[in-house]
């Protein structure tokens, strides 16, 4: 174990620059911040941890061939974005997620299109673990591997099944699915959809809502009732309800 604690370390400097998403393609790597986090990421058979930064004061438990690294406070608040809460930040490789790479018979799916945020994104990967859904990232321009992702997912990045795919390869793949749109124009409601059986929802963008091509290809368009003036919900709350709802009707048999 090496010990770092200059703030000018070339390490910390490069570490610092992971947080820039040109950084990460580049090197194909990203980071992974708290015990957490990272103990998700250790359940990925596929995923390759490089390095590890503890604070001096934390215990971690090597699972593969990372390198352990202790640092000094002013050291992991200058690299993790949540400081020395962090406890610790991990260095990996980025692993596939390219759409080949996911089982063609997952029976329940979320497709998340154009979603803007980050936070978002981390709590559709959050909500998607507890039900049992893979999800579908359909936008090339999300960027998965961001901080924010892997926080906000508290390591469920790591957990479900995911890919990235343009919006013409995802609806090509889920043609096996019931595809189910949520808006608020549609006159059947969300409870009065079957949904046993292998679905797919899509999930559009927070300020322009699902697209015109899948709403061409949905098999059907349904919306969540909502009794007061606001016209939509936030995209990840509208997405667990969508797959808690197939949960529901599953569990009812």
């Amino acid at each position: 174990m090496t010990d770092i604690t200059s703030l000018t370390n070339p390490m910390v400097k490069s570490l610092v620059r992971l947080r820039e998403r040109r950084t990460r393609e580049h090197s194909g790597t990203f980071l992974i911040e708290g015990a957490t986090e990272l103990g998700r990421a250790q359940l990925r058979s596929d995923l390759i941890i490089e390095t590890v930064l503890v604070g001096q004061d934390t215990t971690y438990i090597a699972h593969g061939n990372e390198r352990i690294i202790t640092v000094s406070d002013e050291v992991l608040d200058k690299v993790a974005m949540r400081g020395v809460a962090a406890q610790m930040v991990a260095v990996a490789h980025q692993f596939d997620i390219a759409l080949s790479s996911l089982a063609p018979t997952t029976d329940l799916v979320l497709i998340a299109e154009a979603i803007e945020k980050p936070g978002n994104l981390g709590t559709m990967l959050r909500t998607a673990d507890a039900t049992g859904a893979a999800v579908i990232i359909c936008d090339p321009l999300i960027d998965v591997f961001s901080p924010q992702v892997v926080r906000a997912s508290l390591g469920c990045l790591f957990t479900v099944p995911i890919a990235r795919a343009t919006r013409e390869e995802a609806i090509a793949w889920s043609s096996g699915h019931t595809t189910v749109v949520g808006t608020p124009e549609a006159g059947r409601s969300l409870y009065e959809t079957d949904l046993t059986g292998p679905v797919a929802f899509i999930i559009g963008s927070e300020h322009d809502g699902v697209s015109a091509a899948w709403k061409a290809a949905a098999t059907v368009r349904c919306s969540i009732p909502m009794a007061g003036h606001a016209d939509s919900l936030n995209a990840a709350i509208s997405a667990a309800l969508m797959l808690y709802e197939a949960v529901r009707q599953r569990h009812q048999g």
